[in-house]
C-alpha cells in the first residue's frame, strides 16, 4: 500500500486518510478523495492547534445554563455580595432567554437582542452596563478560556450610553451644617466621611483597634457586609488593594474620641452602632436625606457625597491622582474620571494666579508709543 508519511496514507479503496493529534492528546482523522485535500486539512488543523483554536465541537454543545452554573460555582469570590449578584443576574436576566441554547450557537445578535430586551423592560443604562452585561461578558470569556467556544459573542457589543449624574462636592461649611443637622449619634460619621474618604460600608465597619490615636491614622482593612448577620468582609477591590491607611485630621480625631466616650463601642468593637444597637445598616441613607433637607442641601446628598468631596478637595489642595487613589482605595483612572471637579472658587484662584504671574514679570524697557494708540488709556475698564 503506497504511503505518504505517517500521518497521511492511502487506503485500499484509493482514498487518502490524514490525521493529527490535538492538544489533549487525542487523535483526529479524516479521509479525502485527493491527496491535496488531505494535506490541506491536516495543515489547517495543525495551524489551528498551534493557535489554541483546536476546539472539540462536543464541548460547545453544553447549554448556557449548564455552563453558567458550572462556572459560577467554581468561582472564588472575595465578597458574598458579588456571588449573590452574579447568581441573580444569571438566573433572572440570562437563563430565561438564552439558558437552553448551546454555547457554540449563541450569536452576537442574540446578545444584542438580549440587551435591547433589558432596555425595553426599563433597566437603566448603568444597570445594563455595570450589573448585567458585565456578568454575561465574563461568562462567555470564561467559555473561551475553557475551550468551549472559539470566540465570545459578547465582545465589542455596543451598550446604551450612560449619562453620569454630576455630584457636586460639598464645602467644609456645608459639611459642618450637615454634621450639625444629623442625629448626634451620626455626627462623627459625617466628619469621618469628609475627613478620611471611606466608603459607607468601610465607615460603619470601622473598629476601634484600627484607629491609631497616637499617630493620627486609620487602617481601612474591612467593611460591613450587606446582609444579616452583617459580617466584616474584605474591602471592595480587595484583590488589587486589600487594605490602606488614611490620615486622620484633628477634627475627626476629636469627633471619634467624643463619640466613643458618649456611645461606647458596639459588638466586635464597632465604632458606630444603630439607635437600637447592632451595626449601622440600610437606614443610614434616610437619615442622611433628612439631615440634608434640614441643612438646606439637595436631597441627592448622601454619604458618598462626603467621599466625593474628600477626593475633590484633596485634588484641589495639590495631591496627585496617584496619592488620592491610594487614600480612597480606587484606581487612578477612576479618580481622574469621577473626582476631578472644579472647586467653588477656582475662577477666583485662577485670576489671582494669573495676576501674580503678570505682576512678577520683569519690567520691560519703556518704549515710545504712538500717541493715537495710547490716547484714552486712563479710561480702560476693569473687567474683573
Amino acid at each position: 500500500m503506497p504511503r505518504r508519511g505517517e500521518n497521511i496514507k492511502q487506503l485500499p479503496n484509493g482514498r487518502w486518510k490524514a490525521s493529527y493529534r490535538k492538544l489533549d492528546g487525542n487523535e483526529i482523522a479524516k479521509t479525502f478523495d485527493r491527496l491535496t485535500d488531505a494535506r490541506r486539512w491536516r495543515r489547517e488543523g495543525l495551524a489551528a492547534r498551534d493557535r489554541f483554536e483546536d476546539i472539540d465541537p462536543k464541548l460547545g454543545r453544553v447549554t448556557v445554563r449548564d455552563f453558567g452554573e458550572q462556572h459560577r460555582q467554581a468561582q472564588l469570590h472575595h465578597r458574598q455580595r458579588t456571588s449573590q449578584s452574579t447568581e441573580m443576574v444569571l438566573r433572572k436576566h440570562l437563563y430565561p432567554y438564552l439558558g437552553d441554547k448551546p454555547m457554540n450557537r449563541v450569536l452576537r445578535t442574540d446578545i444584542e437582542s438580549l440587551i435591547k430586551r433589558w432596555a425595553s423592560d426599563g433597566a437603566a443604562p448603568s444597570t445594563i452596563r455595570d450589573a448585567r452585561f458585565t456578568v454575561v461578558r465574563a461568562l462567555f470569556r470564561a467559555a473561551v478560556r475553557s475551550d468551549v467556544i472559539r470566540k465570545s459573542p459578547a465582545d465589542g457589543i455596543k451598550l446604551p450610553e450612560v449619562v453620569a449624574s454630576e455630584i457636586v462636592p460639598l464645602t467644609a461649611t456645608q459639611v459642618e451644617a450637615l454634621a450639625d443637622a444629623i442625629e448626634p449619634r451620626f455626627r462623627a460619621l459625617v466628619l469621618l466621611g469628609y475627613g478620611c474618604g471611606p466608603r459607607i460600608s468601610e465607615a460603619v465597619g470601622l473598629t476601634e483597634p484600627n484607629i491609631s490615636w497616637f499617630t493620627g491614622e486609620i487602617a481601612i482593612v474591612q467593611q460591613l457586609g450587606h446582609r444579616a448577620p452583617w459580617p466584616l468582609v474584605p474591602l471592595k477591590n480587595s484583590k488589587r488593594r486589600p487594605s490602606r491607611v488614611v490620615p486622620m485630621p484633628q477634627y475627626v480625631h476629636e469627633a471619634l474620641s467624643r463619640h466613643i466616650e458618649v456611645y461606647g463601642l458596639g459588638e466586635r468593637d464597632l465604632v458606630f452602632t444603630a439607635l437600637r444597637g447592632g451595626p449601622v445598616t440600610r437606614g443610614t441613607s434616610r437619615t442622611f436625606r433628612a439631615a440634608a433637607r434640614k441643612a438646606g442641601l439637595p436631597d441627592s446628598v448622601s454619604f458618598h457625597t462626603l467621599r466625593h468631596s474628600f477626593a475633590s478637595e484633596a485634588l484641589a489642595q495639590g495631591l496627585s491622582t496617584v496619592e488620592v487613589a491610594e487614600l480612597i482605595g480606587d484606581s487612578v483612572a477612576m479618580v481622574e474620571q469621577t473626582y476631578g471637579h472644579p472647586t467653588v472658587d477656582f475662577r477666583k484662584r485662577a485670576r489671582l494666579a494669573l495676576e501674580a504671574a503678570w505682576t512678577s514679570r520683569s519690567a520691560p524697557t519703556p518704549a515710545v508709543a504712538d500717541a493715537s494708540r495710547t490716547a484714552g488709556l486712563g479710561q480702560v475698564r476693569d473687567l474683573r
